[in-house]
């Protein structure tokens, strides 16, 4: 079983994509896979599947197997996974639920998080630090570059300035890009 886990505002679920592919005996499923010790551990198990009334249907598990209405955090996952996974583009969404049919309105944004070390401290041939600024004109030069090419600008930047001066401290850069919805 394919699955993914997700948690919104602390509430963790495990989310499986039943619009093609069905869990047999869900009852039983949330309870082990909800199990902490013999699990994946979490609140409880919810089914993402198709609706006649509306784009999607959230079926919901608790960890003791019984089936919940709905649930607030819950549902705003089931938003993420499907603009996520591709199972839709919609940014205003109806998820059928036990409790009624929900809408809601996706607020869809990447941030790209990154964290360098070394980078400011880096020395030039003139012994002269890169610095903060020169750090931060570089961010800015390149803040509509991919990561990939973002990383590839910042190292290349950085031969350029330091030719072959021997660096005090390692320069490690380290990004990641947070979907937000």
């Amino acid at each position: 079983m394919k699955f993914t886990k997700m948690h919104g505002a602390g509430n963790d679920y495990i989310y499986v994509d039943c619009t093609e592919v069905a869990v047999n005996n869900p009852v039983e499923m949330a309870v082990k896979v909800s199990d902490v010790r013999f699990g994946i551990g979490s609140d409880g198990l919810i089914l993402i599947k198709p609706s006649e009334k509306a784009d999607f249907f959230m079926e919901m598990y608790n960890a003791d197997g019984s089936q919940g209405k709905m649930c607030g955090n819950g549902i705003r996952c089931v938003g993420k996974y499907v603009y996520d996974n591709g199972l839709t583009d919609k940014t205003t969404l109806t998820i059928d639920t036990l409790s009624g049919v929900k809408t809601l309105k996706l607020n869809i944004g990447d941030e790209l998080f990154l964290y360098t070390d070394g980078v400011a401290g880096a020395t030039g041939e003139n012994d002269e630090l890169f610095g903060l600024d020169r750090t931060v004109s570089t961010l800015n030069k390149y803040k509509n570059c991919n990561q990939k090419e973002l990383h590839k600008n910042i190292e290349q930047t950085l031969l350029d300035y330091t030719g072959n001066n021997n660096q005090f401290d390692d320069i490690t850069m380290l990004s990641f890009k947070v979907k937000s919805i």
